[in-house]
């Protein structure tokens, strides 16, 4: 356990996407309270939504996650060329996210196992 350095909670957006209907959203994930994210804080936030996903949806690439964003901010609509900075690789991503959810999922299992209680 990190020790708290104070009183205050990150939060990220994770973006998803449904391709066939062209529906959008995105969930808010609190990271571990009090403490700067790592990289696995990260991509645990993005393995709790995708398995939290309805059928359909998925991470939203870097193209669309852009364009969605000039959408949110200014009301554009079309098409906007992406800054190669979103050029992300969205399929290593929802590995990685999956990874660190299965990760954090054991661990908190042999926590609870070690304790003798059951897991919630």
């Amino acid at each position: 356990m990190r020790t708290m350095l104070g009183p205050f909670k990150v939060s990220v957006h994770v973006h998803v996407v449904n391709p066939e209907t062209n529906q959008v959203g995105s969930a808010e994930v609190v990271l571990p309270v009090g403490n700067v994210p790592t990289k696995a804080d990260f991509h645990r936030a993005v393995g709790d939504t995708l398995r939290t996903l309805p059928e359909g949806f998925r991470l939203m690439d870097g193209d669309e996650f852009f364009n969605q964003l000039i959408k949110d901010k200014f009301g554009a609509k079309g098409r906007f060329a992406m800054p190669p900075e979103y050029g992300y690789d969205v399929e290593a991503l929802t590995a990685a996210g999956l990874a660190a959810y299965e990760l954090h999922k054991s661990r908190r299992a042999k926590k609870h196992a070690d304790r003798g209680d059951e897991e919630e």
